[in-house]
């Protein structure tokens, strides 16, 4: 869905070639997921969806940043693989240009599904992406916890903050 034009035109299709009482599944990366608030970059970006009500992710690489990480990976790209790479990712991405990604969040997929479905269960999914290295069965613990709760029925706000949102709907 992020990546479709139209993402509209998907769920009518979806629901028209969909038999009666058929089911359609969506699981999709959610904007709001609490990974996306690991860092102050990143809890800026989700602010400024918030207060923006931004349709689509925003990337530095689409702002003037662009122009000096290709000089400074251009210039130093002799010494080193890694940045040698990152020239030609930013090179390629300049002339591609801008595509838009669309951001989707729990609410917004469930507005969307809810136009021309019926929305039997939306929930959360995957909560600690990154886990420590140093405390990987602590926070993999903590990761199943928070699931089990969704999916128990209880945490209504840990389902709109997962990092993931998975929603079974129905056509009638």
């Amino acid at each position: 869905m992020q990546y479709l034009e139209k993402p509209g035109r998907c769920v009518l299709e979806s629901t028209r070639v969909l038999k009666k009482k058929g089911h359609f599944i969506l699981g999709q990366r959610n904007m709001f997921g609490i990974s996306s608030l690991d860092g102050p970059l990143k809890l800026a970006r989700s602010l400024y969806y918030v207060l923006s009500n931004r349709r689509y992710e925003f990337r530095w690489q689409d702002t003037i940043l662009l122009q000096p990480a290709l000089l400074i990976t251009f210039s130093l790209s002799p010494f080193s693989k890694f940045i040698t790479k990152k020239y030609k990712y930013y090179k390629d991405h300049k002339s591609v240009g801008f595509v838009k990604k669309n951001a989707w969040s729990y609410k917004r997929l469930n507005t969307l599904l809810g136009r021309h479905l019926n929305v039997i269960s939306a929930q959360g999914a995957g909560y600690l992406s990154k886990k420590s290295k140093i405390f990987y069965s602590f926070f993999h613990a903590l990761d199943r916890y928070l699931q089990k709760k969704v999916d128990s029925g209880k945490g209504r706000l840990l389902r709109k903050i997962g990092n993931s949102t998975v929603i079974l709907a129905r056509k009638e």
